[in-house]
């Protein structure tokens, strides 16, 4: 396990880089960086995580099927008609599961570095935020829910920018690769709705009640309950609070100085701050059900653009010094974060 606590300690220093101007160094160290983290994940060990043999046996389960059948959706199994076609065509070409593992680690990974390194003003920050949080339970164990996640980071981006046929591409595609992808839709609705920047700060202290109520049993039992989903609703695990704790502080740095964020014109905090709060009201409201962290993890994400940007636009600002401070500490918390999440019996989003 040595890799894995030299990968976030590596990123942990990196980050100092962050406040350089030599592009070059700084260019040159991410990509070599991130090159190695797809590397890293394409090639793991079968087994290392907890879904890589399921994944082996889905990548067989597409050999009994033709590229018509699972297009219209004919097969049994319960995965999305985009993986289960990416299988079927590594198949066909003659590959095989480290192929598979392979693409996947670099379609998700290319996807996501570049989108740090393209949007973030500290992406050494980005990349360290998002290794500690997602890299163990997404790129090792989720993969098809990882890859999914990595493109909707880049439909929220072009929704941003009102490039609204851009951004409906990405989400149809990411829906390919897993479903969670549809809590943007009532996400969406609510934050192009509710713009008060008051409101999602209670409707997170609302969503407290989860910690003492499984809703999960209720949501579920409003229109049946799959067979297949009936393992989560026995499952006791759930979130954690240093994951509330964590989306508490970012929401206050932007509600704190939301006027001076939002006057600078060169960046747009507001949509990614109800996406990210709306992430945090459903961890909490889903507390006790792992499964749907998934949802919230989706939205939570948005935070890996958010803080790094506020943390930029506020240290050129009369109180620098105070959030220079606030973003070393930031940068402890993920590295310690990350490290607790080095677990070979079980990864977990949380703990």
């Amino acid at each position: 396990m040595l890799i894995y606590y030299l990968v976030f300690v590596l990123s942990f220093l990196f980050c100092a880089l962050d406040f350089t101007d030599k592009v070059y160094l700084k260019v040159s160290i991410y990509v070599l960086f991130c090159l190695s983290l797809i590397t890293l994940v394409g090639f793991r060990a079968i087994g290392l995580d907890n879904d890589s043999i399921n994944y082996v046996e889905m990548l067989k389960q597409a050999d009994n099927y033709t590229f018509l059948e699972i297009f219209k959706g004919d097969y049994s199994e319960n995965t999305e008609r985009g993986y289960m076609l990416l299988n079927k065509l590594i198949l066909v070409l003659g590959g095989d599961e480290r192929i598979l593992f392979i693409l996947v680690a670099s379609a998700t990974g290319i996807l996501n570095y570049t989108f740090f390194y393209k949007n973030s003003n500290f992406p050494f920050t980005s990349l360290l935020f998002y290794l500690s949080f997602f890299l163990l339970y997404r790129d090792f164990t989720q993969i098809r829910y990882g890859l999914s996640c990595a493109l909707v980071f880049w439909c929220i981006h072009a929704l941003a920018q009102f490039k609204y046929f851009k951004a409906l591409l990405l989400f149809a595609t990411s829906l390919l690769f897993h479903n969670s992808a549809f809590i943007l839709i009532p996400v969406l609705i609510l934050c192009f709705s509710v713009k008060n920047k008051y409101f999602y700060p209670i409707l997170v202290v609302i969503s407290v009640v989860g910690i003492f109520y499984n809703f999960f049993s209720v949501v579920l039992t409003l229109g049946g309950i799959p067979e297949h989903m009936q393992i989560y609703l026995e499952e006791e695990s759930g979130g954690g609070l240093a994951v509330a704790a964590l989306g508490f502080l970012i929401m206050a740095v932007y509600f704190i100085n939301s006027s001076y964020l939002n006057g600078n014109k060169d960046l747009s905090y507001s949509l990614y701050y109800r996406i990210f709060a709306s992430g945090l009201a459903l961890s909490l409201f889903f507390y006790q059900t792992s499964i749907l962290q998934r949802f919230s993890y989706l939205l939570f994400q948005f935070g890996i653009l958010l803080l790094p940007n506020m943390l930029s636009t506020l240290q050129t600002g009369e109180k620098r010094y105070y959030y220079f401070t606030l973003h070393i500490i930031f940068l402890v918390f993920f590295l310690y974060y990350g490290i607790k999440l080095i677990d070979p019996a079980l990864i977990r989003p949380y703990f």
